[in-house]
C-alpha cells in the first residue's frame, strides 16, 4: 500500500511540474485602450493593465518596469493606479520613487525631440503571484486620431479591450485586419468597442513575420486624407542649397548623392507619426537640426531633389481597409517619386540602395562569387593562393591539406540552429538568390580526396544545388540557392529547413587535398 501511495505521490508530482512547464511567465488578466475624442478635437486616452506574475523570471527579466512614452509641449500625462496585488491579496501602492522621468532612447540623438519625456513605473511588492495593476491617462491637445493596435501581447491576455468614444459630431474610421472569432466589436451611437477574449501570446519563433501579419489589428483614424496635412513649404537655407549645387555628375547620379546623404548623414528619429500626433518641422528645420523622423527626412529628401532640377512628389503607401459601406487610407510609409527620362523611381529616405526606375528593381537580393584556386606543393607542403594573395590551409595530418571555401553571408543569411524542430507560424525569410563557382587547379602529385558532389533540391519556394566534380586537374565546384517566396508556410516548413542545413552543412565546403 505505501508503494502505490509513493507512486501516485510521484505521478501527482509529475503532473504539477509539466503544467508548471507549460504555464506561461505572466498572463493579463486584463488589458484597456480607451480613446475619448472631445468636441474640441482633444483626446483623452487611457490605459490599464492587470499583469499576473507566475515566474521569478517575469518580474526579475521582463515585467518589473513599465514605460510611458508623451511629449509635455502637448500632451499631460495622469497616473490613476499604480499598485501591486500581493499573492496573499494584500495591496501595496507604488512609493513616490517609483517614478522616474528619463530621455525616451529612441530620442537621444536629436535635439528637437529632447521634449519627449518617457516615465518609467518602477513596480514594486514583486513576487510569484503577484498582480501588477497600472492605470494613466495621456491627454492630447487638438489634433488627429490615428493609432494602429495589434491585438496581441508577450503573454496570454484573458481580456483586452479597445473602446473610442467620438463627439457627436465626430466621424471615427476603424478597421479589423486579421479578424479572429475571438474579438468582438459592438457600437452603440458614437460608442466604439472591441473585445477580446483568452487572446494567445506572441510567438517566440525566430524568423517570424511581423506581428501586424499573425495577429488581429485595429486601425483607427480620424482622418479622411493625410495628403490634406501635407506642408507647402520646401524651401531650404543657403547650405543646402550649396550642397547640392557642389554635386557632380548627371541628374541621376546627384539624386543618388542625395538619397546618400540623406539617409547616412541626417539622424533618423524613431518615433511615428502616431506619437508625435501628427506634428512635424518643414525641410529647412530637419535641414538644420541634422535629424528627423522617418517622414520629416522625406520631406528633406524631396526638397532636395527640387533644388537638384527634379519635380519630386511625397507619396505614402496605403493600406485601403473598409469601415461600414466606404473605404478608408491608413498609411503605412512615406516615399518619393520623381522622373527622369520618361522612367519612374521611388526613393525612400531611410534606404539608400542604388536607384532603380521602377519595375526595374531586383525582387531579390542577388550575391555571385567566382574565385580560383591554385595549390602548388613543395616535397609534403602543400599551399594555396587566389587572386588576393594566400589562402590559409588546415593540416591535417602528414601530407593531408583541408581547404575550406569561403562563402560570405551573401543575401541569404539564415543561422539555421535557430530553425526549431517544429513551427506554429511561418518563416519570413525574404527572396534571394546566391551563386558561387570556384574552381581549384591541382598540381600533379596532388590528389582531391573525395568524391564527385551533385545534390539538387527542387521545391515551390526555390532551389538548391551543390556540385563538386573534377575534370583534369581542376576542380569545379558551384554552389547555388535561390529563394523566391517572402514567407515559408508551416506545411512546407520541413522541406525548408532541409534544404537550409543541407546549404550550410560544413561538409560540402571543405575539400581534402593529398600530396603524393
Amino acid at each position: 500500500m505505501k508503494k502505490i501511495t509513493t507512486f501516485v505521490a510521484m505521478l501527482v508530482v509529475t503532473a504539477v511540474a509539466f503544467v508548471m512547464a507549460q504555464q506561461p511567465d505572466a498572463e493579463y488578466k486584463l488589458l484597456s485602450k480607451k480613446y475619448v475624442v472631445n468636441a474640441d478635437g482633444s483626446v483623452d486616452y487611457t490605459f490599464r493593465k492587470e499583469l499576473k506574475l507566475n515566474s521569478q523570471r517575469a518580474f526579475f527579466s521582463v515585467y518589473g518596469e513599465s514605460f510611458i512614452v508623451y511629449n509635455p509641449e502637448f500632451q499631460t500625462l495622469k497616473i490613476n493606479d499604480a499598485y501591486t496585488l500581493r499573492a496573499n491579496g494584500s495591496r501595496v501602492d507604488a512609493p513616490k520613487n517609483a517614478f522616474v522621468e528619463q530621455l525616451p532612447s529612441a530620442c537621444a540623438d536629436c535635439g528637437y525631440y529632447n521634449a519627449f519625456r518617457e516615465m518609467v513605473v518602477v513596480h514594486t511588492a514583486l513576487e510569484k503571484g503577484a498582480t501588477i495593476v497600472l492605470d494613466y491617462t495621456i491627454t492630447s491637445k487638438p489634433g488627429i486620431l490615428l493609432d494602429k493596435i495589434v491585438m496581441a501581447e508577450d503573454a496570454p491576455v484573458a481580456k483586452y479591450v479597445v473602446s473610442v468614444e467620438m463627439p457627436s459630431a465626430g466621424s471615427l474610421n476603424y478597421a479589423l485586419k486579421n479578424p479572429s472569432p475571438k474579438v468582438v466589436m459592438k457600437q452603440a451611437g458614437s460608442q466604439y468597442t472591441w473585445t477580446g477574449s483568452n487572446l494567445p501570446q506572441t510567438t517566440a519563433e525566430y524568423y517570424a513575420p511581423s506581428a501586424e501579419m499573425l495577429y488581429p489589428v485595429l486601425c483607427l483614424s480620424s482622418l479622411n486624407d493625410i495628403d490634406n496635412i501635407l506642408p507647402t513649404d520646401f524651401s531650404l537655407p543657403a547650405s543646402a542649397a550649396d550642397f547640392v549645387a557642389d554635386l557632380g555628375g548627371n541628374e541621376l547620379h546627384r539624386a543618388q548623392k542625395i538619397l546618400d546623404h540623406v539617409v547616412s548623414n541626417i539622424r533618423l528619429n524613431k518615433m511615428s507619426l502616431a506619437q508625435t500626433g501628427l506634428r512635424f518641422r518643414n525641410a529647412a528645420e530637419v535641414w538644420n537640426s541634422n535629424c528627423g523622423n522617418a517622414f520629416e527626412k522625406t520631406l528633406l529628401l524631396d526638397a532636395m531633389l527640387q533644388l537638384a532640377g527634379f519635380q519630386p512628389q511625397v507619396s505614402f503607401r496605403y493600406d485601403t481597409l473598409k469601415c461600414n459601406s466606404h473605404n478608408f487610407y491608413f498609411p503605412l510609409s512615406e516615399y518619393v517619386t520623381f522622373s527622369w527620362l520618361d522612367q519612374k523611381y521611388e526613393l525612400s529616405a531611410t534606404n539608400n540602395d542604388k536607384i532603380q526606375p521602377v519595375g526595374k528593381s531586383l525582387n531579390a537580393k542577388s550575391v555571385t562569387v567566382e574565385n580560383k584556386y591554385i595549390l602548388t606543393a613543395d616535397g609534403k607542403t602543400l599551399k594555396c593562393t587566389d587572386q588576393k594573395g594566400e589562402v590559409n590551409l588546415s593540416h591535417i595530418a602528414e601530407g593531408y591539406y583541408d581547404l575550406t571555401l569561403e562563402r560570405p553571408l551573401g543575401a541569404f543569411g539564415m543561422l539555421p540552429g535557430l530553425l526549431v524542430g517544429k513551427r506554429t507560424v511561418p518563416v519570413a525569410c525574404g527572396t534571394a538568390k546566391e551563386l558561387y563557382h570556384y574552381t581549384v587547379v591541382l598540381p600533379q602529385n596532388v590528389r582531391w580526396v573525395g568524391k564527385p558532389i551533385d545534390v539538387t533540391v527542387n521545391k515551390p519556394f526555390g532551389y538548391m544545388q551543390i556540385k563538386v566534380v573534377q575534370k583534369g586537374n581542376e576542380l569545379d565546384v558551384v554552389r547555388s540557392i535561390s529563394i523566391t517566396e517572402n514567407e515559408i508556410p508551416v506545411s512546407q516548413y520541413a522541406d525548408f529547413k532541409a534544404m537550409i542545413l543541407q546549404w550550410t552543412d560544413e561538409n560540402y565546403k571543405r575539400l581534402v587535398f593529398a600530396v603524393e
